[in-house]
């Protein structure tokens, strides 16, 4: 389901949905696009666009793979998912064991 939004109103329900995600999880860009109505490239630029000084925890997010960033940011991306306790094999989460899970389940 897509809603029309403004662009600075996506990409702030994009940063809400994403500063939601608890401590010790992960979701992917298609989760949190869900959520918020939009797609994955939605997410990802709202990421990119991220204000700042504003504190989100932009590293939770991966792809649909389990996969960390292939950017710069992925050596940064892995070292902060590990001081969270996630565990990676290969650039690789387990979203059996850390997906998040909106609904709490």
């Amino acid at each position: 389901m897509n809603r029309t939004h403004h662009p600075s109103e996506l990409f702030e329900e994009v940063l809400l949905a994403i500063e939601s995600i608890p401590e010790g999880c992960v979701a992917t860009y298609g989760q949190i696009a869900g959520i918020v109505g939009t797609g994955p490239r939605q997410v990802a630029q709202a990421l990119r666009s991220c204000p700042d000084g504003r504190s989100v925890p932009w590293f939770r997010v991966i792809n649909s793979a389990g996969k960390v960033s292939e950017h710069l940011s992925k050596d940064r991306q892995r070292e902060l998912l590990e001081q969270e306790g996630i565990g990676l094999e290969n650039d690789r989460v387990d979203l059996e064991v850390y997906g998040w899970s909106e609904d709490g389940e």
